[in-house]
């Protein structure tokens, strides 16, 4: 199954590049402290890496699931229904997590930002289920 092998290595190049951007952007940047005048910096490496290492690992466990849960996705009817509405299931619990404790942070544009999201979340979900219970009864029907 390709989508065991290609889950992952997707996921461990998006954290790669996750962590260079953020290096080059100075999220890793520490004080030398035996410069006296504070002003002398460099890029705390072993942080970054220890923090790109640990997400690799993520990436392998998760992108291995979720890559099994794609290709079980592509199952006809009710079988690969829970496998298709995944995605979005995570978009709504994700969403209103952010909503509940992100949203007072953020303001008005990052929160009708999430509850779009979330509305069309539910929309993808009603009109997937829709969708194969429309097909199965066809299917049914067309094998009677």
């Amino acid at each position: 199954m390709e989508s065991a092998i290609l889950a992952p290595a997707s996921l461990i190049i998006a954290v790669i590049a996750y962590y260079a951007t953020k290096i080059t952007q100075g999220d890793y940047l520490a004080y030398d402290h035996a410069d006296p005048s504070g002003k002398t910096t460099y890029i705390d490496w072993a942080d970054a890496l220890s923090k790109a290492a640990v997400w690799c690992l993520v990436a392998c466990i998760l992108g291995s699931l979720l890559g099994l849960a794609g290709n079980l996705a592509r199952r006809h009817g009710i079988r690969g229904l829970p496998f298709r509405v995944l995605v979005p299931l995570v978009a709504i619990v994700d969403t209103s997590m952010r909503l509940r404790f992100d949203a007072p942070l953020q303001g008005a544009i990052p929160t009708t930002t999430w509850n779009v999201i979330r509305f069309a979340a539910v929309a993808v979900i009603v009109i997937l289920a829709g969708h194969t219970v429309i097909t199965t009864r066809s299917a049914e029907r067309t094998h009677r």
